[in-house]
């Protein structure tokens, strides 16, 4: 059995990938040393497993992430950073831009429209903030996609829970990690999703793929409808309203004359502990809101209004941390003895 080290195969495969990683170093001279050492641990790797050049995607990577190393010149311990498998991806992506690798033909390229999104994202008075922040989550979306070779009529509201769950190696500097299950994950689809809505709105993805799996509540489209009108909120916030009214239409009443104060003041009461502070402030904006929108059509009492329950907020309604227990229980006891 021939070794990587003595096959006939290494006098042509490695002059080529010698010639891969010089290329790849020419035209990127900034590349660190470990940059090159993973782009030729990887070719060396792929050659040992006979995997054609043209064949590596990512995938590919990831087998040559997990392997049990035992190749010349390199160490098992530089397959567990992070770093290294993003220099490994990002050489990946070099060999697919240079046509190295080949490519179905069907794979969403999504990097070609990124710059009218951000052109539409700066017409429609997002700050600039907001702008670099979905602009930076949707590149990394195109990038992901196009890495996963995703077709463009597979792109949906699945794609995108797989996108900001996923464990960021894509090569492009983006955050990883533990944040992946917090904020960063919410982030991610918010930047996925206005990408998807622009290229629904430019006839690129069918406006069912995305969001095809379950009809719109009719109850909520003149809502929908009033709130870019009336109020002229962007998409994003629409999105989040009506997903916050959907949560709790049902308790709320089958029709605005059956709404009770009541049954009101229960959806913001009664909510889960796991519900945050900034959850239930947001249940009772869109409530006051969905509630004015039925008062205009003049569908609701407009003293309903004021039976939405305000959402406290109680900065000083705990006892200081340096407070001793003898003081809190010597003013327990001033309490009982004034009762």
């Amino acid at each position: 059995m021939n070794s990587p080290s003595n096959s006939p195969r290494r006098a042509h495969d490695g002059v080529d990938n010698l010639a891969l990683v010089a290329a790849y170093h020419a035209d990127n001279p900034g590349l660190s040393p470990g940059a090159i050492s993973a782009a030729r641990h990887f070719l060396k790797w792929a050659r040992a497993r006979k995997v054609p050049v043209r064949d590596l995607d990512a995938s590919t990577v990831g087998k040559f992430l997990r392997h049990r190393c035992r190749c010349s010149r390199y160490s098992p311990n530089q397959l567990r950073s992070p770093m290294y498998a993003t220099y490994t991806r990002r050489f990946l992506r070099y060999l697919e831009e240079t046509g190295v690798v080949a490519i179905p033909n069907d794979t969403a390229r999504l990097g070609q429209h990124l710059e009218t999104f951000a052109q539409k994202l700066d017409a429609a008075g997002y700050s600039k903030v907001s702008c670099t922040t979905l602009l930076s989550h949707a590149t990394h979306f195109a990038e992901w996609v196009f890495q996963q070779r995703v077709p463009v009529t597979a792109i949906g509201d699945g794609t995108i829970d797989r996108f900001a769950r996923h464990e960021c190696r894509c090569g492009e500097m983006t955050k990883h990690g533990d944040r992946v299950l917090t904020s960063h994950y919410k982030n991610r689809k918010r930047g996925a999703r206005a990408l998807v809505r622009h290229l629904i709105d430019e006839g690129l993805i069918p406006p069912e793929a995305p969001d095809g799996a379950s009809a719109k509540d009719q109850r909520l489209t003149g809502f929908e409808e009033w709130l870019r009108r009336e109020r002229g909120v962007t998409s994003e916030t629409v999105r989040r309203y009506l997903n916050e009214a959907d949560r709790w239409l049902d308790r709320l009443g089958a029709i605005p004359k059956d709404f009770s104060a009541a049954s009101i003041r229960s959806i913001v009461v009664d909510q889960g502990e796991e519900r945050s502070r900034s959850s239930v402030r947001m249940t009772v904006t869109v409530l006051r809101a969905y509630l004015r929108f039925t008062i205009i059509q003049g569908e609701c009492a407009p003293s309903l209004l004021h039976s939405v329950p305000p959402a406290v907020r109680r900065k000083l309604s705990t006892l200081p941390r340096t407070i001793s227990e003898e003081v809190v229980q010597a003013l327990d006891q001033l309490l009982h003895v004034d009762r």
